[in-house]
């Protein structure tokens, strides 16, 4: 009787420190994929959003900044503006809403190709060079 006792406790105890060394494995290996996950230095400076499935964003990512459009299907590199100055980017955003309105006024949106979102992005970065 007292052997089957002490041998269950040992199973007791075997069984309690496996639990603890897979929760200290667990917490450990999950703290380094987050660590790991904050050295990629990559953020989201702005966005501006154009229509309910595409926006506009101005991503950090390491020492360059980049603007990007997303859509609802895929993801564009627009511009890198790394060389760029931050005081120009608040002037950029309000340049894009301002080339949204001109779209709208326009009568020549009834094309297809005028109401693109590349067509649009295009015609936005070649008045910001401007």
């Amino acid at each position: 009787m007292e052997g089957t006792m002490l041998q269950s406790l040992l199973t007791l105890v075997a069984g309690v420190g496996i639990i603890g060394l897979m929760f200290y494995l667990l917490k450990k290996y999950t703290l380094k994929a987050q660590n790991s996950s904050e050295k990629m230095n990559l953020k989201v400076i702005s966005k501006l959003p154009l229509q309910p499935k595409s926006s506009l964003f101005v991503v950090e990512a390491g020492d360059k900044k980049l603007l990007i459009g997303v859509s609802e299907k895929n993801i564009n590199l627009i511009s890198d503006l790394t060389d760029e100055e931050d005081d120009k980017l608040p002037a950029s955003k309000e340049l894009v809403k301002k080339n949204i309105t001109e779209k709208i006024k326009k009568s020549d949106l009834e094309t297809p190709e005028a109401l693109s979102f590349t067509s649009f992005l295009k015609s936005t970065i070649s008045k910001n060079k401007n």
